[in-house]
């Protein structure tokens, strides 16, 4: 007999690899007295979905968030494990200072390298981890892999 295992820790890192350049995180729509309205502003807002997605297909929350406040209460109330940077491996979520007046969040990918979504280009792109000492890295969450 055929003993089949999903390398969980595997697929959940090429997943967040294979999301580079993808556009597949960039609408998320609501009504609002029946006013349609995209409130990721076609990608430029996706941070929290993309990471909260990834996370809920390997069953690591309970919900997707569009925001990194809901994003980080989850993880919290789950108990992840908090990192110092200096033991950060990839899979880490990474939660970096408020810059025009918003947070960010994202996935660790090893040799310095983060993965998130660029407000900018509307797209999940890589990235120095710090964004080249851009931003500050102000929490590092482990998933329970």
């Amino acid at each position: 007999m055929v003993s089949i295992k999903l390398l969980k820790k595997d697929n959940y890192l090429a997943m967040i690899k294979n999301s580079l350049n993808s556009r597949a995180y960039s609408d998320i729509f609501i009504t609002n007295n029946n006013h349609k309205k995209n409130i990721t502003k076609n990608g430029s807002l996706s941070c929290a979905y993309f990471v909260s997605s990834i996370l809920k297909i390997f069953n690591l929350i309970d919900d997707l968030h569009l925001t990194v406040a809901g994003t980080i209460s989850e993880l919290k109330s789950k108990n992840y494990q908090s990192i110092t940077k200096n033991k950060i491996l990839p899979g880490d979520i990474i939660v970096w200072s408020e810059k025009n007046k918003h947070e960010h969040i994202g996935f660790y990918i090893g040799n310095s390298q983060a993965i998130s979504n660029s407000s900018k280009l509307k797209k999940i792109k890589k990235h120095h981890y710090t964004f080249n000492k851009q931003r500050v890295i102000e929490k590092i969450f482990r998933p329970k892999l």
